[in-house]
């Protein structure tokens, strides 16, 4: 079979031949008449062959090897197509990246040129956190012409977009990307674009939907993908989904599984585990950063990384930043015989003589801290009060302001000065024996000589948003009856809250015989492609 076409079927999963190739012992992309080819055709399977895939003869390291990349990097001149050396230049920054290999990665930096150039540039600019047009990538996958391309241009272009904070655009690029991918067919870059999107998905807040994404890409990526894979999945709250991918080679599933270890020691309060964990080496600066952001949200001695979680931790009212969204929601889901009981997966520590901020509920047991000694959220209002007096400037807030913080609106004497007693006789009650509320000079000031842990009411996961999480964990479906059930609540509070997510297209209802599912709604998002891949790894 000629090598163009052995190329294209490898691309759209049809792998047996690509392994016949390897097995027969043909030349790995050095020293044949089409050089070209042959590197693009053992680059693409670097990207979706595991190790058990290789044939015996086969060593475990690139199949790409560094010789023909420094002979591109000398100017040597490489038989073949030069689009197809573009794409194998393409496919190897794409392995170096998701191994976290800066030392190939600068090496393809000396050697691409042309349209591979941007793409080098561009993955090197966003594992750096350096700002990058997003643009000449996309001009470049244009250019190369090829299936796929512009799906994993797209791609990069929303995650370099997402980096400089242009969330709109990168959510439009994500989606973008994962459309083509799907239509194009090509399965490593359908997984570089959904892993993008299940990011972008992250970062707005829809964690829901990235565990969706990230669960169906964790069932059929190959190793290489698995690194990336398992971060995402941790920085959504799936840390026991991501553990399931097993031990991976390479420096970014290193990686991760130091970030894992990291939120594992803090459960559990192992101080000396966590310093280990969080001083192990990231190969890329964009994931330093993140580890620094969850070392900041779980660490109280730890500095905020980035103005806007520094803004959050000390009370500034919005969802969690950076990403985080997903760690939070995930932390106030309770299982078991819990399930459905709204808990807070943040709370707000105060200490003599500290900034009082907020931490994840995990992050207590490293100060030796218990966590708080009920979760009950019912009489939010009260912790909501508590939560807004202990985040103010020097613990004080006038009545006006505090109710304002509580009920959303303006305080009114005439009106609402026997609710706004009430609510400090039970913000009283809360505090008794830990704390008290006093008044200096007509604002209320809260007083304390230890510790003191508040839930924190507005980081809690509502009905609805485990309902989704739900949704994603059974595979984008289930029933009504299924999901009261297993949250353990009661039939009817869940079709309610199901109809709330129909009416703003959250998900859909589909009738399945006499009965009713409802299905996640994702309109970018679809997996029947990237499980070809999975198929012929189980046959």
């Amino acid at each position: 079979m000629p090598l163009v076409q052995l190329y294209d079927d490898v691309r759209r999963g049809a792998l047996d031949p690509g392994v016949q190739w390897l097995s027969e012992g043909q030349a790995l992309g050095v020293g044949v008449p089409d050089e070209a080819s042959a590197a693009a055709l053992v680059a693409h399977l670097d990207l979706l062959l595991d190790p058990r895939d290789r044939p015996p003869r086969v060593g475990r390291g690139p199949l790409l090897g560094d010789a023909l990349l420094r002979k591109i990097a000398s100017g040597a001149r490489v038989d073949g197509p030069p689009e197809r050396l573009a794409v194998a230049l393409v496919d190897a920054t794409l392995l170096a990246a998701l191994a976290g290999d800066a030392a190939r990665l600068e090496l393809l930096a000396r050697g691409a040129g042309g349209p591979a150039s941007a793409f080098v540039t561009a993955w090197r600019a966003w594992l750096h956190q350096e700002p990058h047009d997003p643009e000449p990538v996309v001009a470049a996958a244009r250019a190369l012409g090829l299936p796929g391309l512009l799906a994993h241009g797209e791609a990069l272009a929303a995650l370099l977009a997402l980096d400089a904070g242009a969330l709109e655009e990168a959510r439009e690029r994500a989606r973008r990307a994962s459309r083509i991918a799907r239509s194009d067919g090509v399965l490593a870059y359908e997984y570089v674009a959904n892993l993008a999107l299940a990011r972008v998905r992250r970062f707005e807040g829809r964690w829901y939907l990235a565990f969706r994404i990230l669960d169906a890409l964790a069932r059929v990526a190959p190793a290489a993908w698995r690194g990336f894979v398992g971060w995402e999945l941790t920085l959504v709250g799936a840390r026991s989904r991501a553990s399931e991918l097993g031990r991976q080679a390479g420096r970014w599933a290193a990686a991760t599984e130091a970030l894992s270890s990291a939120l594992g020691a803090a459960a559990v309060g192992d101080r000396s585990r966590w310093r280990d964990a969080t001083a192990a080496a990231a190969p890329w600066p964009v994931l330093d950063a993140e580890r620094r952001h969850v070392v900041a949200l779980l660490d109280l001695e730890a500095t905020a990384s980035s103005t806007t979680l520094e803004a959050w931790l000390h009370g500034a009212q919005a969802p969690a930043p950076e990403g985080l969204s997903g760690l939070v929601g995930a932390a106030s889901i309770l299982g078991g015989a819990d399930a459905g009981r709204e808990r807070a997966g943040v709370v707000v520590c105060t200490r003599p003589g500290r900034r009082p901020r907020r931490v994840l509920v995990d992050g207590l047991a490293l100060l030796g801290l218990p966590p708080p000694a009920t979760y009950d959220l019912q009489h939010g209002r009260v912790l909501r009060g508590l939560v807004a007096l202990a985040l103010a400037t020097d613990g004080r807030r006038t009545d006006v302001e505090l109710f304002r913080d509580v009920y959303g609106f303006a305080f009114v004497p005439t009106k609402h000065a026997g609710v706004l007693r009430t609510l400090l006789y039970r913000m009283r009650q809360e505090l008794e024996g830990r704390a008290e509320i006093g008044r200096e000079d007509d604002e209320l000031v809260l007083r304390t000589d230890a510790p003191l842990v508040i839930p924190d009411p507005t980081c809690t996961t509502d009905l609805r948003e485990q309902i989704l999480r739900l949704l994603a964990d059974r595979g984008g479906r289930a029933s009504a009856r299924d999901v009261a059930e297993t949250l353990g609540v009661p039939l009817r509070t869940v079709q309610e809250a199901l109809g709330q997510l129909v009416g703003d297209e959250s998900c859909r209802r589909e009738r399945l015989g006499r009965a009713h599912e409802y299905a996640l709604e994702d309109t970018t998002f679809f997996a029947p492609t990237i499980t070809r891949l999975g198929a012929w790894r189980a046959r």
